[in-house]
């Protein structure tokens, strides 16, 4: 009778279910929308880019943006319609251009990703050092590159916004 009363007071302490959207990136190229309520798939969406193993959510929820695998390719999402935007990457040639850090500002502007690039030789790979680029959303471009704190590159980074976009 213990056991059962203690399993009864641990269910009435458990939390339910919220009231949101869980996004869940799949191996068969697709992101699942689940239902947190009921942890009920309601939709997916394909994704062409190959499996999404990061999502990002814009600021005002209208975009997800998937990175694949190879940490090369973004595709972006409308939230409410559930269509591709389309994606972009910027390796190019020999050049892999791996996203090891992302995350798009609060205005849904421009991305700051912390990349590497490894450049195939001949005889070998040439990799690059870490590096912060500015990249413009609308424009598809590389904008600027952004100095390392204090001049220290490092290995990992999470990229944060201050809620106004002012500060990152």
């Amino acid at each position: 009778a213990s056991g059962a009363l203690a399993s009864a007071a641990l269910s009435a302490q458990a939390p339910g279910g919220g009231n949101g959207t869980i996004y869940y990136g799949t191996y068969d190229k697709k992101v699942l929308v689940i239902d947190e309520a009921t942890m009920q798939v309601r939709d997916s969406m394909p994704v062409a880019i190959g499996i999404p193993i990061g999502l990002t959510l814009s600021t005002d929820r209208s975009k997800l943006y998937a990175i694949d695998a190879a940490f090369e390719k973004v595709e972006t999402f409308d939230v409410a319609s559930r269509k591709s935007l389309g994606s972009w990457t910027l390796s190019e040639g020999r050049s892999h251009v791996r996203m090891r850090g992302f995350n798009v500002d609060p205005k849904d502007r421009f991305a700051i990703l912390m990349v590497k690039t490894a450049t195939r030789r001949a005889d070998r790979w040439e990799v690059g050092k870490n590096t912060l680029l500015k990249y413009d959303l609308a424009r598809k471009v590389v904008t600027d590159t952004i100095p390392w704190p204090d001049g220290k590159e490092r290995e990992f980074a999470q990229i944060l916004f201050s809620p106004d976009g002012a500060n990152m």
